[in-house]
């Protein structure tokens, strides 16, 4: 199974988890990652899509109000600085505790309000590079994009997100997705696996940050055969 056909599967049913990592498609331009966004955009859980432009305060809003996946392009922000509000909603996001707080004036006179936004969610970015340091990078599962020539992108059959057959067959894939959260929801289906039987011991030799963006992975992964390798 693909990585990033996988993870959006699993992104319906990330409140189940007490974190979840994040998917990073980097690349040069020509190899895709816009295409690759719009396509996983398209099959998320309630997804959001923002350019590199939108504000810190519109993206964490919005994770709090909406509850959805957040699709990031050309993600190349001041995500180094430590200080900076976007680099702690991503070291913060990936678990479910992960929150941003803000206090603000309540009219004319000096009295203040407490408003806390809870920003975990999945979230998914393209560009050239991982936005953020080795902390925020510990967090992300990464596909790097080859760049294709004219004559290889001829000859593949790439996406196209306008075609009407594209359109119908991702409504039908949404109705599938959406049926399989609530099952799983009203406790009516229950993940794949269980990674101690899989791993036995070998599950133990994961390094904890390992294990956190993996967790999910190991137990729902359709194919057994897969985490085996």
């Amino acid at each position: 199974f693909s990585l990033r056909c996988v993870y959006n599967f699993i992104a319906y049913v990330y409140g189940q988890y007490s974190g979840f990592a994040y998917l990073a498609a980097i690349g040069l331009p020509g190899s895709g990652k816009s295409t690759l966004l719009e396509a996983i955009a398209s099959l998320s859980y309630n997804a959001f899509r923002f350019s590199g432009a939108a504000s810190d305060s519109a993206i964490f809003r919005s994770i709090d109000n909406l509850k959805s996946t957040l699709c990031l392009e050309e993600a190349q922000r001041d995500a180094t600085n430590h200080g900076s509000n976007f680099h702690k909603m991503l070291v913060d996001g990936n678990t479910k505790t992960g929150n941003v707080t803000r206090v603000s004036q309540i009219g004319k006179h000096n009295e203040y309000k407490t408003d806390v936004f809870q920003i975990f969610s999945p979230k998914v970015f393209c560009g050239r590079n991982i936005p953020g340091d080795d902390a925020v990078q510990s967090r992300c599962l990464t596909l790097k994009m080859k760049t294709l020539g004219l004559k290889e992108k001829h000859e593949r059959n790439l996406l196209d997100t306008s075609d009407p057959k594209w359109k119908k067959e991702v409504q039908l894939l949404l109705n599938d997705l959406l049926l399989y959260r609530q099952m799983r929801l009203l406790n009516e289906l229950s993940p794949a696996n269980d990674p101690k039987a899989i791993f036995g011991d070998r599950l133990y030799k994961f390094s904890s940050r390992s294990y956190q963006v993996s967790e999910y992975l190991l137990k729902e992964c359709p194919d057994k055969e897969d985490l085996e390798v």
